[in-house]
């Protein structure tokens, strides 16, 4: 996944001669692992930068296509099926359908 520019949303995720695969004006968190890549959705506009956006973070497949639903704070990389996902501040895993495997329980993961 890469930027260009110091306040842009687009996400851009690119092979590995570098041609785009996939573009999302609203923002990737990662790169793909497994299959999957963390990706936001902005819902509210609160300013010109992209810090000011209220966004909500899914996971998208390659073919862009949101298949675990936008409802995380924050998430992470998946690794062995899984991947560490944030509501509130309180931190747990998923795996690859969305389910929770070890429930929101914990300050980090």
């Amino acid at each position: 996944m890469v930027r260009f520019g110091e306040h842009t949303v687009t996400s851009h995720f690119i092979d590995k001669k570098g041609n785009y695969i996939i573009s999302r004006e609203e923002g990737g968190k990662h790169s793909f692992s497994e299959g999957l890549a963390a990706a936001d959705t902005y819902f509210e506009d609160l300013g010109e930068f992209w810090e000011l956006k209220a966004y909500k973070t899914g996971y998208i497949n390659k073919k862009n296509e949101m298949v675990i639903s936008e409802i995380f704070d924050d998430a992470g990389d998946f690794s062995e099926g899984l991947a560490p996902v944030c509501i509130g501040n309180k931190w747990g895993y998923i795996d690859k359908n969305g389910k929770y495997q070890i429930a929101l329980t914990y300050q980090d993961a």
